[in-house]
């Protein structure tokens, strides 16, 4: 991973070698270095725990 300084870091992460994982379940929530060619960004990726509560609020 280039750069964590722009990837925001919520109440469940924690960062170990370089990557950004989720405290709950253990998931890697950081994705690729993405180039747009006029921007750089690392997107996030939804955890187990994170899908299962949106399901939970979607049943709602």
């Amino acid at each position: 991973m280039t750069s964590l300084k722009d990837f925001v870091l919520r109440e469940n992460d924690v960062e170990r070698n370089c990557h950004i994982y989720c405290k709950v379940c253990g998931k890697r929530v950081d994705g690729e270095l993405l180039d747009l060619g006029f921007t750089k960004f690392i997107p996030r990726i939804k955890c187990e725990c994170e899908i299962k509560r949106d399901k939970e609020n979607e049943e709602r």
